[in-house]
């Protein structure tokens, strides 16, 4: 089974509960901001758990309560978790390795050197 935590992109509400100091992309301080943590399976038709977050809350520090949330829920941690690049923090992956999970996620375009591919050895 892999599950997928949902990106957040930008979510708005009309009352005060649960606000946020976040921005929307479409920079509008006007419209008050949550993040909205979904879960589905992996074919993405059945959603398996969600959260709500404070707007002004990091997704990048969402991931390690998910993670938990989920082996919690299901009882068990051979699922494979799914998640977009704000996974990528030593902290997370650490957790969820230590946790005896897998996991996939793209790195974080920022700090890249052009024509590098990482590898190591040889010339």
């Amino acid at each position: 089974m892999g599950l997928h935590p949902g990106d957040r992109g930008d979510t708005w509400r009309e009352d005060d509960r649960g606000r946020g100091e976040g921005h929307s992309k479409d920079h509008r301080p006007d419209l008050l901001q949550l993040v909205w943590i979904l879960t589905v399976a992996a074919d993405g038709a059945v959603p398996i758990a969600h959260r709500l977050e404070s707007g002004n809350t990091e997704d990048s520090t969402t991931h390690i309560a998910t993670w938990d949330s989920l082996c919690a829920l299901l009882g068990r941690n051979d699922f494979l978790y799914v998640a977009d690049c704000k996974l990528a923090t030593r902290e997370n992956m650490e957790h969820i390795d230590k946790g005896g999970g897998r996991f996939v996620s793209v790195l974080p375009a920022r700090g890249r050197r052009t024509g590098h591919s990482g590898a190591t050895g040889g010339p």
